[in-house]
């Protein structure tokens, strides 16, 4: 899907943030302390608590002026370089520039199996550049991680069909280009 979402928009962000920073930035945007202890209780991956708590800030805000707020707060808490990000923030920028081999084919139940064993930290991010609302990726709870990302990297598929090259586009986006040039070299073998 390749839109810029509020969860994509605030996952980018999350990216740019230090460990630090989120508390402050949490603080400042007028979340309490519980909140915040809430979500680092409930979340044990260091992106995900950064990215929730800008979510839990999302959801209590206007959203038609979250941009301008966040933009404000973080030149508040001195992240000049998150604040420009943000307001330069192109989908487009972050596509995968390398040749994939049919990239506009359809992403095999295969290749979601070899993905789901590897992205186990990073599959929330993957599936929201790949257009997954929070609300739906909230949903998700298996015993294994595995079988929690392989299940929601199936229902992106059937949502929007996705294409190699979109995969490896997202795969781009959470730093992960060891597996795209994985599963480029998969298809090149095919």
């Amino acid at each position: 899907m390749e839109e810029e979402t509020p969860e994509l928009i605030l996952d980018f962000i999350s990216s740019k943030l230090g460990t630090s920073d989120i508390k402050f930035l949490g603080i400042h945007l007028g979340l309490d302390s519980n909140d915040l202890d809430t979500i680092s209780c409930d979340y044990k991956n260091t992106h995900e608590i950064k990215f929730q708590t800008l979510w839990k800030w999302y959801s209590k805000t206007d959203s038609s002026s979250y941009l301008g707020s966040l933009t404000s707060a973080l030149i508040t808490i001195e992240n000049r370089l998150a604040a420009d990000k943000l307001n330069t923030f192109d989908v487009k920028q972050l596509y995968f520039k390398g040749e994939i081999p049919a990239p506009d084919k359809r992403i095999s139940d295969k290749d979601l199996h070899f993905l789901s064993a590897h992205v186990v930290t990073d599959y929330q991010r993957i599936a929201r550049y790949l257009g997954m609302r929070q609300d739906k990726l909230h949903t998700y709870r298996e015993k294994r991680i595995k079988d929690q990302s392989l299940r929601c990297f199936k229902d992106c598929n059937k949502l929007n069909v996705i294409s190699r090259q979109s995969m490896c586009n997202a795969l781009n986006y959470a730093e992960r280009q060891n597996l795209v040039h994985q599963l480029v070299k998969s298809w090149n073998t095919n």
